[in-house]
């Protein structure tokens, strides 16, 4: 969320030209506000992840993610089961792995 402050915005004689900009900032906001933040490519089962998976997920989402795509095929073929592991844990997270039935 961000805030503006119209106040301090002065040009020419002011007022059209301040209606024009705050009706314009006030339509990308509510644009930005519809954007879907979408991580494509993560590896949550990555060994540095392992004692704080949930926390970092929670972050992720917290930060305006709406939905994450871990890919497993990295690393031991563990990755790949924890990978889907994570995923049918949550909600908004999917998966892709070496093997889809993995």
């Amino acid at each position: 969320m961000f805030a503006l402050d119209f106040d301090t915005i002065l040009v020419g004689d002011g007022t059209s030209v301040l209606r024009d900009a705050k009706q314009r900032l006030q339509e990308l906001a509510a644009t930005l506000h519809l954007m879907t933040v979408i991580d494509t490519h993560c590896h949550l089962a990555d060994a540095k992840f392992r004692d704080d998976v949930e926390n970092v997920i929670a972050r992720a989402f917290d930060a305006g993610v709406a939905q994450i795509i871990s890919v497993g095929a990295i690393g031991p073929i563990e990755n790949d089961r924890l990978t889907v592991e994570i995923a049918e844990r949550q909600r908004n997270i999917f998966r892709r792995s070496r093997r889809s039935s993995a």
